[in-house]
């Protein structure tokens, strides 16, 4: 077995897409998922501060780890980062070579993360993946949460009808930001780095601070909206984004990927808020995507009770490599 940087020459096949994480999306085709691997394997192959390693036997590539450094989280939590983009091991090799396969790349991969002194390192697997999951266990990996996914098809399901809310909604104004900034320090203390020990408090407030004010100046969302009370105060917003890598690859519009957060007393404006996006955006859109911890039952029944489909399961993991 050879394990060399990607080049785009080697040929990916349908082979290694199995646990890509959209089996079940209704919208793609397994050409465009395998169009999407190939093309997001490509990126990290060239990308600065990630790379992208394949095992080959012959002329076939039987397996890819692709890795990006985080610097964004290494400004807040003080520490080298990184996340595996990909660990794919492809669907026909038996289950003792797919482990061969899987423990060489981990090894390789093993030797760029020290070369670029990571201390923190995380995945986010597919759950039907219990082989990668198992094995990244194996090397000292720990479950941080399990996220699910869920998706408003705007084709199957059209126009979601327009309804008066307790609170209401409209678009980000400048004068917002400070009531955004406010929600979104020390709102998310059940996310995966809430419940990592070697991540600080302050860090973590600090991070999604960080991200209420990339929302506010546009750089992390293409739309960003507030929720109100009736006396005009900002008690929830919600913002999220064209999903341009899967636009590329497939030419299907996807939204999501953002942040939001509500006041604890102000439940009721995320409903108001998610009506609000569908309404208006469904004709841009060929779907929207939902990431919600697989805990967040009030969420979810919201997702269900506007007929969204479930589409995926992941599991993220940490590893703390430093000494």
């Amino acid at each position: 077995m050879n394990i060399q940087p990607l080049t785009q020459d080697l040929v990916l096949d349908s082979g290694l897409v199995t646990f890509d994480g959209y089996a079940s999306y209704p919208l793609l085709s397994s050409d465009m998922r395998l169009n999407l691997l190939r093309d997001r394997a490509n990126s990290l192959s060239i990308g600065e501060g990630a790379t992208c390693l394949a095992a080959i036997s012959g002329s076939q590539v039987q397996g890819l780890i692709a890795l990006r450094r985080f610097p964004w989280g290494e400004t807040h939590f003080h520490m080298g980062m990184a996340h595996i983009e990909l660990f794919a091991i492809h669907s026909q090799l038996s289950r003792k070579d797919a482990q061969l396969v899987r423990m060489e790349l981990f090894e390789s991969a093993m030797n760029w993360i020290k070369k670029h002194g990571i201390q923190h390192l995380a995945a986010r697997i597919d759950a039907s993946d219990q082989e990668t999951v198992h094995f990244l266990e194996a090397h000292e990996f720990r479950l941080m949460d399990t996220l699910v996914t869920y998706i408003y098809n705007s084709k199957r399901y059209r126009r979601v009808s327009a309804a008066r809310h307790i609170f209401p909604v409209r678009e980000f104004q400048a004068s917002d930001e400070e009531a955004v900034l406010r929600l979104a320090s020390g709102s998310f203390e059940e996310t995966r780095f809430a419940r990592d020990i070697h991540i600080s408090r302050s860090g973590l407030n600090r991070f999604y601070e960080d991200w209420g004010r990339r929302l506010c100046a546009g750089e992390m969302a293409d739309r960003l909206i507030v929720a109100c009370n009736r006396h005009a105060e900002v008690v929830g917003f919600l913002g999220y984004r064209l999903d341009q890598q899967l636009f590329a690859s497939t030419g299907l519009r996807a939204r999501g990927g953002g942040l939001g957060a509500v006041h604890p007393r102000a439940t009721g404006a995320y409903l108001a808020m998610i009506h609000e996006a569908f309404a208006t955006d469904h004709t841009q859109t060929d779907f929207a995507e939902l990431d919600g911890d697989i805990r967040t039952f009030s969420v979810i029944k919201i997702w269900n009770k506007l007929k969204c489909q479930q589409v995926r399961v992941r599991h993220t993991l940490h590893a703390w490599l430093g000494k």
